[in-house]
């Protein structure tokens, strides 16, 4: 199948989320008008950007995605001790339970179908988080009635959307993994077992949403996916198109190959190399003086330990060793790739030692010629001048876990009134002499 028809082969169309880090109540973001149009375009609502203080919940929205994909897609997410750690560091305190919801437009398929998933965590009678909820419905592009594909509660599967003889196989392979693996993850393993098209064309459209979303934060770990590599070249035999599209979706999008990535498999070097020659184009639009980026290798094993030499005229510096904003136009540059190709990317402070206007010529082209979807949070009111002509593109969050949709006010720019604070539950209260007495000053 060719590369060309993998771009946007899901869209997200809202997320309703609560339970993460301060974001104690449920907050729902939308990223589409309500009514789907039979001719569907992302155009003018693929781009998307969360404003607020300081606190507010920016990140945590970010995690919530990051969350979500990790528990879609990871084998032994929730069995893991780190992970238990980890949970406890980033669920809200006050809650103990994590919500995410979504309707995913499928836009593969060439009938528009919208699927509803949802899933939950929370801590069990042993003090370790486990699956509580998962659901997945779907229905028609114009309709209102959805149809229960599954539902799990605590660990039972109390409904599927299957004959009988396949019910009994799949809670067979199923047993005592529901509450710790999530179903869609699950499916990989009983994929052969189901009969039912419509079913399986359900489970594997979120499990391709799951690998299409990225998340970037400044610590990503980039190899999240290897762990499936085995799994998914085992699909290669499967008979039907959707192991042909997982397997597009997993390998041809230079997954595996991203230039912050410090081991390259020897089969991917070739990739890899490619993807370095397109960074090195993107970095000299900001530095002109950059005459190449070369790549030193040495081989371990199957793979090779590579860094990232760039050359000026009369001298050269690794990668580590350059600035801090060309260091996070690197680390950034697969998020924008990702978004080009049609995948839905979510970046925590894009606007971190990126220049105003080169930020802003990025979000102009993510608007206009990106295939995928991006979200990303900012303090960076510049953008907001771009932003502004497309609909569902900036987003408010108060410090109350309140979303308040950028919407038009006469002849008031957003940027003049988030600024003023004048955005609604969004007052900016700090005058310049309110730090009289805190800088400089004597303790009381």
């Amino acid at each position: 199948m060719e590369v060309a028809l993998m771009s946007a082969l899901t869209y997200l169309l809202n997320v309703k989320l609560s339970g993460i880090k301060n974001i104690e109540k449920e907050i729902e973001i939308d990223f589409y008008k309500r009514s789907i149009p039979k001719e569907f375009s992302p155009y003018g609502y693929n781009v998307k950007a969360i404003y607020g203080e300081n606190g507010s919940g920016k990140t945590a929205i970010v995690t919530a995605v990051d969350l979500l994909k990790k528990l879609l897609i990871m084998d032994g997410f929730l069995n893991s001790i780190e992970t238990q750690r980890y949970l406890d560091e980033i669920i809200n305190k006050k809650t103990n339970r994590f919500s995410f919801a979504c309707d995913v437009l499928d836009r593969w398929s060439g009938r528009m179908t919208i699927y509803s998933y949802s899933i939950s965590i929370s801590k069990s009678s042993n003090e370790n988080y486990v699956i509580e909820h998962e659901k997945l419905s779907f229905r028609s592009r114009t309709g209102s009635v959805e149809k229960d594909i599954f539902e799990c509660i605590n660990g039972e599967i109390i409904q599927l959307s299957c004959n009988e003889e396949t019910e009994t196989i799949i809670k067979a392979k199923s047993a005592n993994v529901i509450s710790s693996r999530s179903f869609i993850a699950n499916a990989i393993d009983f994929r052969s077992s189901i009969s039912d098209p419509s079913m399986k064309k359900a489970l594997f459209t979120i499990m391709l949403f799951g690998l299409s979303i990225h998340t970037y934060f400044d610590t990503n770990d980039q190899h999240d996916l290897y762990f499936l590599s085995k799994k998914f070249k085992e699909m290669q035999e499967d008979s039907d198109q959707t192991g042909d599209l997982i397997l597009s979706i997993l390998f041809n999008v230079d997954k595996f190959t991203s230039v912050r990535a410090k081991k390259i498999s020897k089969d991917d070097f070739e990739e890899y190399s490619k993807k370095i020659k397109r960074l090195e184009k993107f970095l000299k639009l900001f530095k002109p003086d950059l005459e190449s980026i070369t790549i030193d290798k040495k081989i371990n094993r199957d793979y090779y330990e590579c860094s990232l030499i760039m050359n000026y005229e009369g001298y050269s510096v690794d990668r580590e060793f350059e600035s801090t904003g060309i260091k996070r136009l690197i680390n950034l540059f697969d998020y924008f790739d990702y978004a080009a190709e049609g995948e839905i990317v979510f970046i925590d402070e894009m606007d971190a030692n990126i220049n105003d206007i080169y930020l802003c010529k990025l979000v102009d082209f993510l608007m206009e010629y990106g295939k995928g979807q991006v979200c990303f949070t900012t303090h960076n009111t510049s953008p907001m001048k771009v932003l502004k002509r497309n609909r569902n593109s900036i987003d408010f969050l108060s410090n109350d876990n309140k979303i308040i949709p950028w919407k038009t006010n006469g002849n008031y720019s957003p940027e003049n009134l988030y600024r003023a604070g004048m955005i609604q539950y969004l007052p900016f209260n700090v005058e310049s002499t309110d730090f009289i007495g805190i800088f400089g000053g004597e303790d009381d």
